[in-house]
């Protein structure tokens, strides 16, 4: 059977919208259009593909079969053609980045700038989102990289970078000003500050707020890593950071406290889509990255 892929297109878009005018809103063509294009589909397979009802819209057994076979080929053709759009002349010149913000204002700018220095034919565009939206926008194939925690999830390639430290940030009024190091269970009795991704810091708190019977207190969360910081040093809370980020700031290092008994660290990976083939930018970038965020965890494991 020849194909018509523009009538298969439209079966699936009903089929999603459960809608036939509902779908020809959503493709800007009119419903005896739609309805048109989906009773000549099933002319060519012999079977009907919709039950219809004044009210609803609903797959008959045939119908949800090639609905499954349809998404399943459309899914194939699209990456398919990222596939080939990425290695082609355009996509070759141009890598699309997505990480956290801790890195983004923190390591990574130095490494696009020893990147672009060397590649000065190549453009490299960046996007700060939080853990869980960055993995999202790489299976969705919307960023080439991802730079975050590694948490396995289907459909990612992992290369680890490392285990970050976090480290804790106070204002000179703090008891703690100064001593260089604190352990966790000694900022219970503190207002934590921290990251919208901050879960496993939190958990790690809360664990040790059990084992010693105690609550603490409030733990606020801001999007942006600056805010932390600034909120920590003139005393709203203590705040807590990953050392890529606090070591490229301007700080009183009395301010700056490593977390000891048991300490926190965060693993870090750079991820991409196993789906999508790797352009000769990427694999230069990934490689770049790699050596240079694992060589800084590396270092900092062992001060």
């Amino acid at each position: 059977m020849d194909w018509n892929l523009k009538l298969v297109q439209t079966f699936v878009l009903v089929a999603r919208h459960r809608s036939f005018s509902r779908a020809a809103e959503a493709a800007m063509r009119s419903q005896p259009t739609i309805s048109g294009q989906v009773a000549e589909l099933e002319k060519q397979l012999g079977f009907k593909l919709f039950e219809r009802s004044t009210r609803s819209v609903t797959l008959t057994r045939e119908g949800a079969r090639m609905m499954e076979a349809a998404e399943r080929a459309l899914n194939e053709l699209s990456v398919t053609y990222e596939n080939i759009r990425r290695t082609s002349a355009a996509a070759r010149e141009h890598v699309s980045i997505t990480c956290l913000p801790t890195l983004s204002c923190g390591i990574l700018p130095r490494i696009l700038h020893d990147f672009q220095a060397t590649n000065p034919g190549l453009s490299v565009s960046v996007r700060e989102l939080n853990n869980e939206d960055l993995y999202a926008c790489v299976l969705s194939h919307e960023a080439d990289i991802g730079i975050g925690v590694q948490i396995d999830t289907p459909g990612l390639t992992f290369q680890p970078l490392g285990e970050e430290e976090m480290l804790a940030i106070v204002s000179p009024d703090n008891p703690f000003y100064g001593a260089g190091e604190v352990a966790m269970a000694a900022l219970l009795d503190f207002s934590l500050l921290i990251l919208p991704q901050a879960t496993p810091t939190v958990t790690a708190f809360e664990r040790l707020a059990r084992e010693r019977q105690s609550v603490t207190e409030l733990v606020q969360r801001f999007s942006q890593p600056e805010t932390v910081l600034r909120m920590s040093l003139t005393g709203v809370g203590v705040g807590l950071l990953p050392s890529s980020y606090v070591t490229v700031q301007d700080l009183d290092k009395r301010s700056v406290l490593r977390l000891t008994a048991p300490g926190l660290r965060r693993p870090l990976a750079v991820m991409t889509s196993d789906r999508l083939s790797l352009t000769r930018p990427m694999e230069k970038l990934t490689r770049l990255i790699i050596s240079r965020i694992g060589d800084d965890t590396r270092d900092d494991a062992n001060p």
